[in-house]
């Protein structure tokens, strides 16, 4: 766009003459904007949703355009596929004008993606406007326009461009008047009563239409598109078989035609439901295969009554998995991971008799199963990998050789389940070359791969350093249209996913888009007189468009007051500094401290102050950062701003720049949650003019101070940011925190607002850690000339990690415990979940079993010919367990086998673990290469095989 015509740039012309056109189109029409190459050079990933499609959207489309500057590549095939999913094209009659200045530079096929989309499409139609382009040019993208039955124009100068824009924007579309469609006949025949959750056969007539359908309503259900989960479609065959609803009452047995004016009831039947001796009600909607399901049930509950999932038509195959009544309603299922028709059946277990009690159809779908990931990456490099899928607590995804098939031997994996929907990260090898990342199931049935995707270990690889993004956008019902919303989002506990929140500071109209990593949220959105609340899963991939509805229990009452309260005139006590009593957050500003915050509707606070926390600061004369407490009324929630003392178990802190600490306790409300991310989005400090400030001079514009700040006074060391690893808000070297030094291939994981240098030495790397806090805390991983000597220092798989004990806290020694535990200069082989698992390596050959929750180190070959290798784990204390094989120093060492030597080095590990490991271990030399010198011993058994002995 930077090309010029007839001497005025093209990016000038295209601006005008947007402006012209919007200027005539009617303000009912649905238009939507995205933009390629305008943010990045050299991306073919650059692509955005600049305006969804909506009506009265002219205004913002000019505006977007007026500040596009276009930089790279054109991804035009994939800009126009997003453009089509946004419209969704697949459900809707949709339009895309493709206004291109360029060819395809990001090696896709327009032409056959025009076939994709036009095959795939409801309605889809594409055109094409060459802007600039010569005829030879044009040819290579008109057909894209062709295959969905569009018109490619050339446009050689801003009148031509204005004509093709008017022709294809702008031009309003006739639809024929439709003829009159004569309604159909039909009938239905079926039981009149019928027990709770049991089958009914259904004998009918009708159109039998591709769609049309048979279902079970409650009887004062009117509408004909009622969204009932008990139908079976018409197609299959008369008679049908329906499952009865769970509830007792009146039904229906309507037979639904979708004919051309949509969805209409050609015949009813009556229905009375009653109560059962047994009853199973399954989850709504499809059930994917390998998933698990909730299965309420009702029955005698004898002490060995059950629940069994088996294949229709083969009773004598035996259950494909089971439940006992005895341990829950509902009770928890995985369900098989092979598609196809099964049916769910209540076991009752008598004396000397097994009977089926009830039994219900169950039906298991493919359901969408996929893998995202870079294609090529570093060796050892950290790869997020985003995944849609069963979500099955023993699910997992894997890397394996390229040419492996078995659903085992991973090199490395990572569970599915228990987190939520998010990335989850896996370790690249450390050899180059070609693999695959698998999903598998653990269904009930056995473990089966689900779906694979390649990958590429090369050295040259670009770096991947960020969890992959997706749009989720957030809008309310029809009938609140034009409300304007203070929105905010917070991701629910539990998640391997950042725990940062999102809120805006504006109240908008209209929907809302926003990136966010994968996961579960909890989304508010406060109006004047109502509140919006909702939870949502936003996927990896997919649109993630979300109706957020009123929430009754939230609905605002009072008025906002967001002015310092008279003593006790709240009702909150003599300590009120600020109360939202009103239908939306209030903005707050305190003078005194220079303090600035969001406070959350339905909150309080106490009097933000920035004296010292000790007689003796006061008389030095120290200026501290402001201090806030913020309770929720009527609860005992609340929120802490510069706490004095925090321990973990009060709940999680993180860290505000110059402001210190932003704590919360403890709590399984999202709404507080979201009130503590909405606080803590919009916390700003401006200290009023003339104040000091303890950051002066301790921190840089990025908030990093020196290592050696203490309590905010500069102590001349260098700043965070200078620390080749970090772990800080808004400067991660490595966007997950697991580091990896390229000079030492030293490991760690780096935990939230700490920095760390290391520096290479023999036998093992040295590094410092430390913290970017008030009074720095530090630790040394196998420290020079250590004045305590071994005082305060723990062993680990690369030396000795040491802090100062005097100094020592809950929060050091926790940061501690993760650098002992993760430290390495070795490459995992296998971590264990919950249970014992297998582990093997073919070269060099390290085979065996570890214990439930150990891991294993890849072997090293030794100079003698012997393998070393690392066994760990970690107890529910926290104490670090580490086993060698191989390792100099260790403690109560057994042989492992010929010449093999397996010892402890820390205590803690149970007689238990340390046979199952050793009486398991296989270890054989690495493939030799040529001739090497004899160990002692080796040399001595060689002596003693050529004498005879």
């Amino acid at each position: 766009m930077w090309g010029q015509i007839d001497g005025r740039a093209k990016l000038e012309i295209a601006r005008e003459t947007v402006a012209n056109v919007l200027g005539k189109i009617p303000a009912d029409r649905e238009l939507g904007l995205v933009a390629y190459g305008h943010r990045k050079k050299g991306s073919c990933d650059d692509i955005e949703l600049m305006v969804p499609a909506e009506k009265g959207t002219s205004d913002r489309i000019l505006e977007s355009v007026n500040t596009m500057r276009f930089l790279g590549k054109t991804p035009l095939s994939e800009a126009v596929r997003q453009a089509a999913i946004s419209l969704r094209y697949t459900e809707e009659e949709a339009t895309v004008v493709l206004v291109t200045d360029g060819l395809e530079t990001c090696q896709a096929d327009p032409c056959a993606l025009g076939k994709e989309l036009e095959a795939a499409g409801l309605n889809f139609t594409a055109h094409v406007v060459g802007f600039g382009l010569s005829n030879e040019e044009g040819a290579q993208v008109a057909c894209l326009a062709e295959n969905t039955g569009g018109r490619y124009i050339q446009a050689s100068n801003a009148k031509d461009l204005t004509d093709a824009l008017t022709q294809t924007v702008s031009a309003q579309k006739t639809e024929p008047e439709p003829a009159p469609v004569a309604t159909p006949k039909a009938t239905i025949s079926a039981p009149s009563t019928a027990a709770i959750a049991t089958n009914v056969d259904v004998d009918w007539t009708g159109p039998n239409g591709l769609e049309d359908y048979l279902e079970i309503v409650p009887a004062t259900t009117r509408d004909a598109a009622s969204g009932s989960r008990n139908y079976a479609y018409a197609k299959d065959g008369s008679p049908v078989r329906i499952v009865v609803p769970a509830s007792e009452g009146d039904y229906l047995v309507r037979y639904i035609w979708n004919g051309p004016d949509g969805r209409k009831v050609l015949a009813t039947a009556p229905l009375s439901v009653t109560d059962s001796e047994f009853a199973l009600v399954l989850p709504e909607g499809e059930i994917q295969m390998g998933s698990t399901i909730s299965v309420r049930w009702k029955g005698p509950d004898g002490p060995g009554d059950y629940l069994a999932i088996r294949k229709v038509g083969n009773a004598e195959a035996g259950d494909i998995n089971y439940a006992y009544t005895r341990d829950a309603n509902p009770a928890e299922m995985v369900v098989p991971n092979v598609s196809g028709d099964y049916e769910l059946l209540y076991i009752v277990e008598g004396t000397g008799e097994r009977r089926s009690g009830v039994s219900v159809p169950l039906r298991i779908v493919e359901g969408e199963v996929s893998l995202k990931a870079a294609p090529a990456v570093r060796p050892g490099a950290t790869v997020p990998v985003l995944w849609v899928g069963p979500g099955s607590s023993l699910d997992y995804i894997d890397i394996v050789p390229s040419n492996h098939t078995e659903p085992s031997g991973e090199l490395t994996y990572a569970y599915i389940g228990g987190a939520g929907p998010g990335p989850r990260e896996l370790g690249a090898p450390m050899e180059q070359g070609n693999y695959l990342i698998r999903y598998l199931s653990e269904g009930a049935g056995g473990r089966r791969v689900l779906a694979s995707i390649p990958l590429t270990v090369d050295p040259n690889a670009p770096d991947i350093s960020a969890i992959p993004m997706v749009e989720a956008t957030f809008q309310v019902p029809a009938d609140f249209a034009g409300t304007a919303i203070q929105w905010s989002a917070a991701p629910l506990p539990g998640q391997s996913i950042a725990p940062e929140g999102w809120a805006m500071n504006d109240f908008v109209t209209g929907p809302v888009t926003e990136q966010f990593e994968p996961g579960i949220y909890a989304v508010r959105g406060d109006a004047a007189d109502v509140v919006f609340t909702g939870e949502v899963t936003i996927a990896p991939v997919g649109e993630n468009r979300f109706v957020i509805l009123p929430d009754e229990t939230q609905s605002p009452a009072g008025a906002v007051d967001g002015a310092p309260q008279d003593t006790g005139s709240d009702g909150n006590g003599e300590d009120t500094g600020y109360l939202c009593d009103g239908p939306a957050p209030c903005p707050i500003t305190d003078g005194k401290t220079g303090l600035a915050f969001m406070l959350p509707a339905g909150w309080w606070t106490d009097y933000p102050t920035t004296e010292g926390y000790t007689s003796g600061a006061e008389a030095a004369g120290d200026v501290f950062a402001p201090r806030v407490n913020f309770f929720r009324t009527g609860t005992d929630d609340a929120l802490v701003l510069g706490p004095r003392q925090w321990v973990a178990m009060n709940g999680p802190c993180e860290d505000v720049g110059a402001l210190g600490q932003f704590c919360m306790f403890q709590s399984a409300d999202p709404q507080v949650l979201a009130a503590y991310q909405l606080v803590k989005a919009t916390l700003k400090w401006e200290p009023p003019q003339g104040q000091a400030t303890l950051r002066d001079g301790c921190a840089d514009d990025d908030g990093h101070g020196p290592d050696a700040c203490e309590n905010w006074m500069e102590a001349g060391a260098k700043v965070f940011s200078d620390y080749p690893h970090r772990c800080l808000p808004g400067d991660r070297s490595v966007q997950n925190c697991d580091m990896r030094d390229g000079e030492t291939n030293l490991f760690f994981h780096l935990p939230e607002n700490w920095v760390a240098e290391v520096e290479p030495s023999s036998p093992f790397p040295l590094a410092e850690f430390a913290q970017q806090a008030g009074s720095a805390h530090s630790i040394w991983l196998n420290p020079k000339d250590r004045p305590l000597g071994d005082r305060g220092c723990f062993l680990t798989r690369v030396g000795q990690v040491c802090l100062d004990p005097d100094s020592a806290d809950e929060t050091l020694d926790g940061v501690r415990q993760t650098l002992q535990f993760t430290l390495t200069t070795g490459e995992v082989l296998r971590r264990c979940g919950d249970e014992d698992c297998d582990f093997a390596h073919p070269n060099p050959a390290l085979s065996g079993r570890l214990p439930a929750l150990w891991s294993v180190e890849v072997g090293r070959p030794l100079p003698d010919g012997r393998i070393s290798t690392w066994f760990w784990d970690r107890d529910p204390a926290g104490n670090f367990k580490l086993v060698g094989l191989n390792q100099p120093g260790g403690g109560n060492c057994l042989e492992a086998g010929a010449g093999q030597m397996l010892c402890e080095f820390t205590p803690y590990i149970s007689t238990d673990e340390f046979n199952l490991i050793r009486k398991n271990l296989k270890v054989s030399a690495l493939a030799a290469s040529g001739p090497r010198k004899l160990a002692p011993a080796e040399f001595e058994r060689a002596l003693s095989i050529v004498r005879g002995n």
